[in-house]
């Protein structure tokens, strides 16, 4: 049996290496993206969107990080989950995902890209409803938008 994560408030020095599992995560995807952002990219859209009021969580797993939660609360919005590839398929994502909601009792809302098969058949099997598809010129691709609901 695997020990539970935990999940904590991710400090400024924390940022490097989870901008790294971010592009790590990001890139096993497959999904391709107009936007090519290095680690140092990243690491300062975190800086940005934290500035902005956005909570990030560092996930820990047997005492290493393993992910990323990074939370809008003014939007109810789970912006960003993302886990090393090493963590993925393993349950852990559930345990982020109940994070969330413990986090957001009343429901929230995330967009995926629509291209990104796993993530999309994780979001369903776990009990989020599609509400709608939409085209981002931005990264040239269609997004799907999830939400959850205490109410189903």
């Amino acid at each position: 049996m695997r020990p539970e994560p935990r999940f904590r408030a991710a400090l400024p020095s924390d940022y490097a290496a989870i901008a790294a599992i971010w592009n790590e995560s990001w890139k096993s995807t497959g999904v391709e993206s107009p936007e090519q952002l290095s680690d140092a990219d990243l690491k300062a859209r975190l800086v940005t969107l934290v500035d902005q009021g956005a909570r990030l969580i560092a996930v820990e797993q047997a005492g290493e990080l393993a992910g990323l939660i990074l939370l809008k609360p003014a939007e109810t919005c789970l912006s960003q989950l993302f886990l090393t590839p090493q963590w993925q398929g393993n349950g852990l994502g559930q345990s982020c995902l109940q994070f969330v909601r413990r986090e957001f009792p009343d429901g929230f809302w995330l967009t995926v890209a629509e291209a990104n098969d796993g993530a999309v058949r994780f979001y369903k099997r776990n009990g989020l409803t599609r509400e709608s598809r939409v085209w981002r010129d931005d990264y040239q691709r269609f997004d799907l938008r999830f939400a959850w609901s205490p109410n189903g």
